[in-house]
C-alpha cells in the first residue's frame, strides 16, 4: 500500500532537525476478494451495503476532506527559544528526570508542540524499554492525549503503534483492541503504519482484533485521496481473507460459505461465490487435485532483452502455470493450518511471499546486477546464461519450486527496505520455508536429496536473520523464532 512511508521518516527527521537547531509481483494469482486464542467471531454487526464498491476509489468529488487535520488558529504560539532550552535540559536528565520533565512540559502548551512531543516520547520509548517499564510509556502517551489532544493527534499513529508493540511484548493482548481501533480510524491517512501493525497482529494471530480494525478502517481507506487504487483493492482483499479465516475456524468442516459470511463480505466488495467457495474448500483441507511435476513444467520462451540495470528481464511464466502455483500455495497454507497448527493469519504473511519469490526469481528480478552508476562507467563482464527453469528434459534444469540461497537472500533483503520494512513478513516466510520443502516432498514435487541440500543452505541464512532481528526489532518474538529455526527445521524434516 502506498502513502509514502516518508511520512514516518519525515516525522523522525523533524525530531532530528529540532535537535540540530538546539546544537546548531506479474499477475501471479487471482485475488480472493501457541498464542492466547483471539480467533472468535467479533461482536460486529453485519454492515449495510451502503458503501459497496467494486474495489475502486470513490470519485474525487465524493471525497469530503472536512475531517482532515487543520491548523488550530487558537493554539498557543510556541516560545521557540524557551522550547530549545527545555530540550537541552531534557537531554541532560537521567531516566527519572526525563519522565518528570516530559510531564511538566505537557502542562506548558507554549513549549509542547508536536515536534517536542514526538522527540521526547521517542526518547522515552527507548528508555522505558531499557528499564522494562513499557506501561510507563503508555501512561505518558495517555497524559499527552488527555491534556493536549491536538498535539497528540498529530503523532498519534506513531504513539499507537508503540503502545500496541508494548502490549504484544508484555502479552497484554486485551489492551490491543482499543489501540488498534483508534489506529484504524486513521488508516486513510496513515496507511503504511496501519499496514505494518496489521502484519504484526497477523503474526501474533489476533484475528478478531484485525477483523474489527479492517471494518473500522475500510470507509477511511475507501474514501481516501491518498491511497492508490491497487492499495485500496489490497486492503479489501485482506479484509475478506480475514473474514474467511474466521469462518473456517468456526466451521472447520465447511466446503463453502454461508449467507452470513457473504453478507459480511459485501461490505467490502461484490461477491464471487465460486472463487470464495474454492478458497474455503482448499483451506478446509479439500484439495482440488493431485499435483505432479507436469503441472509446473514449461519451456521458457525467449528471454527479454536485458538492460544492464533493468529488472524487467527473465522468464515469463505462462498464466496457467501461475494459477497452478497459486493454488498449490493455498494447499500449502491449508497444510500449515490443518497439519502443523500454524495460524492462518501467520501463514498468510508467508505463503504469498513464497509465490512472490518464485515469480520474481523466474522473472530475473533477483539476479545480481550493476547499479546504474557502475553500469554507466564500467563494461559489464560477460554473463553466463542462467539455467532454464523447467522440470524435465535436461540434467541442468532447475526445480523452480525450491529456493536457492542467493536469490532467496536477495528476496528477503527487499522486505527490510528502509522506507517500507516488513519484518513480520520476512520472519513468517523464513519460518515456514522448512514446512514448504517438506510439503513439496510429500506431494512428490521435490526429491529428498534436494530437500536436505536446500535446508543446509538455508541454515546459513538463519544465523544472519537471527542477528538482524536481535539488532533491529522491538519484538523479541522474531529473534526467538530465528533462534529456534534450526531445531524446528530438523523436526519438520
Amino acid at each position: 500500500m502506498e502513502k509514502d512511508e516518508a511520512a514516518a521518516l519525515a516525522q523522525q527527521e523533524q525530531a532530528l532537525e529540532y535537535d540540530d537547531d538546539i546544537d546548531d509481483d506479474d499477475e501471479a494469482e487471482e485475488e480472493m476478494t501457541s498464542q492466547p486464542d483471539d480467533s472468535s467471531s467479533p461482536t460486529m454487526p453485519v454492515p449495510k451495503n451502503k458503501n459497496q464498491t467494486e474495489l475502486e476509489l470513490f470519485d474525487d468529488d465524493d471525497y469530503d476532506d472536512a475531517d482532515d487535520e487543520e491548523e488550530d488558529d487558537n493554539a498557543p504560539e510556541i516560545d521557540e527559544q524557551t522550547a530549545k532550552q527545555r530540550w537541552k535540559e531534557f537531554e541532560k536528565q537521567n531516566y527519572e528526570g526525563k519522565v518528570a520533565l516530559f510531564i511538566k512540559t505537557v502542562g506548558e502548551p507554549k513549549l509542547m508542540d508536536d515536534e517536542m512531543a514526538f522527540a521526547m516520547l521517542d526518547t522515552l520509548r527507548q528508555e522505558t524499554s531499557k528499564h522494562n517499564e513499557r506501561d510507563r510509556y503508555d501512561g505518558l502517551v495517555e497524559q499527552l492525549r488527555e491534556r493536549l489532544p491536538k498535539v497528540y493527534a498529530k503523532g498519534a499513529h506513531f504513539y499507537l503503534e508503540n503502545c500496541i508493540t508494548n502490549a504484544v511484548i508484555a502479552g497484554r493482548f486485551e489492551r490491543i483492541p482499543a489501540f488498534m481501533n483508534e489506529l484504524a480510524t486513521r488508516a486513510g491517512k496513515d496507511i503504511d503504519i496501519f499496514d505494518m501493525v496489521v502484519n504484526q497482529l497477523a503474526y501474533h494471530n489476533r484475528l478478531a482484533t484485525l477483523i474489527d480494525a479492517m471494518y473500522i478502517g475500510w470507509p477511511e481507506v475507501n474514501h481516501s485521496g491518498e491511497i492508490v487504487p491497487w492499495g485500496v483493492d489490497e486492503f479489501a482483499d485482506q479484509a475478506v481473507k480475514f473474514l474467511v479465516f474466521d469462518y473456517i475456524e468456526r466451521h472447520p468442516a465447511a466446503i463453502a460459505g454461508d449467507a452470513e459470511l457473504f453478507e459480511r463480505i459485501k461490505f467490502y466488495s461484490r461477491i464471487d461465490a465460486e472463487r470464495i467457495n474454492k478458497f474455503i474448500a482448499i483451506l478446509s483441507g479439500h484439495p482440488s487435485r493431485q499435483w505432479t511435476l507436469d503441472a509446473f513444467t514449461f519451456k521458457p520462451g525467449k528471454r527479454q532483452p536485458r538492460d544492464r540495470y533493468d529488472d524487467d528481464n527473465g522468464i515469463k511464466i505462462p498464466k496457467p502455470i501461475q494459477q497452478h502455483l497459486f493454488d498449490l500455495s493455498l494447499e500449502f497454507q491449508s497444510y500449515l493450518y490443518q497439519e502443523q497448527n500454524v495460524p492462518l493469519t501467520k501463514s498468510e504473511l508467508g505463503h504469498e511471499q513464497i509465490v512472490n519469490y518464485v515469480i520474481g526469481r523466474l522473472a530475473g528480478e533477483l539476479e545480481p546486477r550493476l547499479s546504474m552508476l557502475v553500469a554507466a562507467f564500467n563494461k559489464p563482464k560477460p554473463k553466463t546464461r542462467p539455467p532454464e527453469f523447467y522440470m524435465r528434459g535436461d540434467e541442468n534444469s532447475v526445480n523452480w519450486l525450491c529456493p536457492d540461497r542467493e536469490t532467496f537472500d536477495h528476496f528477503l533483503s527487499r522486505l527490510f527496505d528502509f522506507f517500507n520494512p516488513q519484518p513480520y513478513k520476512a520472519a513468517a516466510t523464513f519460518e515456514i520455508m522448512p514446512f514448504w520443502l517438506r510439503f513439496l516432498e510429500t506431494r512428490q514435487l521435490l526429491s529428498a536429496p534436494l530437500h536436505e541440500k536446500t535446508l543446509q543452505e538455508l541454515r546459513k541464512l538463519a544465523a544472519h536473520l537471527r542477528e538482524l532481528f536481535r539488532k533491529m526489532s522491538d519484538d523479541p518474538a522474531l529473534y526467538t523464532a530465528m533462534n529456534i529455526w534450526d531445531e524446528n527445521a530438523k523436526a519438520v524434516a
